[in-house]
């Protein structure tokens, strides 16, 4: 059992009187505003900074996709490289990547070793993708650039089918 006191509980000076001890909504405006111009700059990075990673997430994927589909296409039978070069970018054409060589990249933007033309049964062929982040990122001062990443690559290994 419980045990209770007839005692009532006091409830302080300001109890029934009609005062509150709290401070008034007016006053807090000021408060709002110092908080919203604090957080405003922090929001804006971190959403800035999600559209970047998103994007580069974006031109990595297409380079993968389109170094798989090269490659797939490079070590069927009486495949050359040119196939699989018009494969690529056909591929990075219909996602939107920049590929074009204006950046000063150094070497090819597709890269197939051996030679599909050259190739023997089963020889492990590697074909590799390049694309610059200069021309396919969102923001102007962007931060895969600020960490010297001027360029994505993506690679991709197969083995020949047959012999040309």
């Amino acid at each position: 059992m419980f045990y209770r006191s007839k005692k009532k509980a006091s409830l302080g000076p300001a109890a029934g009187s009609g005062r509150r001890n709290r401070t008034p909504h007016h006053n807090r405006g000021g408060l709002a505003v110092t908080e919203f111009a604090l957080l405003l700059p922090v929001v804006l990075v971190l959403f800035g900074g999600t559209i970047e990673l998103c994007t580069a997430i974006f031109l990595k994927e297409s380079l993968t996709i389109a170094a798989f589909e090269g490659a797939r296409k490079a070590v069927t039978r009486k495949a050359t490289n040119g196939d699989a070069t018009a494969r690529i970018q056909t591929i990075l054409a219909e996602r939107g990547v920049c590929y074009t060589d204006t950046t000063g990249m150094t070497g090819p933007v597709v890269s197939i070793s051996p030679s599909a033309e050259t190739a023997d049964t089963l020889q492990p062929m590697t074909v590799i993708v390049r694309a610059p982040t200069k021309n396919n990122v969102f923001a102007p001062f962007s931060f895969l650039r600020f960490c010297q990443y001027e360029e994505l690559t993506a690679r991709v290994v197969m083995f020949k089918e047959y012999k040309n």
